[in-house]
């Protein structure tokens, strides 16, 4: 009786655990991990953290190298000190379609942005991807500006004191003329830009919205970048082969 008890027990046992395994159906296995893509930021890269620096005796707050009191407060996102209007990049991911998503916020009071200065995972949370409806979460925050002492705003990269300051649209320095979508900043003529600029030659026409060069007149003549200079509009031929 003892040995046929035994039986009984293992017999139900065996069943309890095959009805645990399921086997998986052809077809339907379940799908590996996807890699987060890389980011282009050309326009605007991200900044290295600062290392930290200690406890401020006048702020009384945990600091990052570059702190200035009064001026800058740390911001934990970006792991570096930061001003007004402070600018940062919040990426997510979605696993389901292999899409990121950028998205930038602009601190406006650095002393209490709640983004800024707790855990911005957690405030923040997640958003529907734009492409699949799925949950995109927070891949990286990376920041794009930082504190300039000297103009005491918040700049990007290649800033050039007095005459640049960050825009958040195109998300780069810009000059004093920017004009969204159709300049950009060129050192080495300390001014704003077309794509076809020639260094000393053309300036930028806001009535034509392009660079014009020598003798420019306003709807009849354009700038012909093969030809380098002016020519009649419509231009039909080039004078270099």
């Amino acid at each position: 009786m003892r040995l046929d008890g035994m039986k009984h027990w293992i017999v139900l046992v065996a069943a309890a655990i095959a009805g645990c395994v399921r086997p998986q159906t052809p077809g339907k296995s379940r799908p590996e991990p996807v890699e987060p893509v890389p980011v282009n930021v050309a326009l605007a890269p991200a900044l290295a953290p600062s290392a930290f620096a200690g406890a401020c005796d006048r702020c009384n707050l945990d600091v990052y190298v570059g702190h200035l009191c009064g001026r800058t407060v740390p911001c934990r996102a970006c792991r570096r000190e930061q001003g007004a209007r402070h600018v940062h990049e919040v990426r997510r991911s979605c696993a389901r379609c292999d899409r990121v998503q950028r998205e930038r916020h602009v601190c406006n009071d650095s002393k209490v942005c709640d983004v800024c200065r707790s855990d911005a995972r957690r405030l923040r949370g997640t958003a529907s991807c734009e492409r699949c409806g799925g949950v995109a979460e927070i891949e990286a925050i990376v920041g794009i500006t930082s504190y300039c002492d000297a103009c005491r705003v918040e700049v990007g990269t290649n800033h050039v004191h007095g005459k640049t300051r960050f825009c958040v649209g195109c998300g780069r320095e810009a000059g004093e003329a920017h004009v969204h979508d159709a300049t950009r900043w060129c050192g080495a003529c300390e001014c704003e830009v077309a794509l076809d600029h020639a260094h000393g030659v053309t300036v930028y026409c806001r009535s034509c919205r392009r660079d014009a060069g020598p003798n420019h007149r306003h709807g009849e003549t354009v700038w012909c970048v093969r030809c380098g200079g002016e020519r009649e509009w419509p231009h039909g031929f080039h004078r270099n082969p």
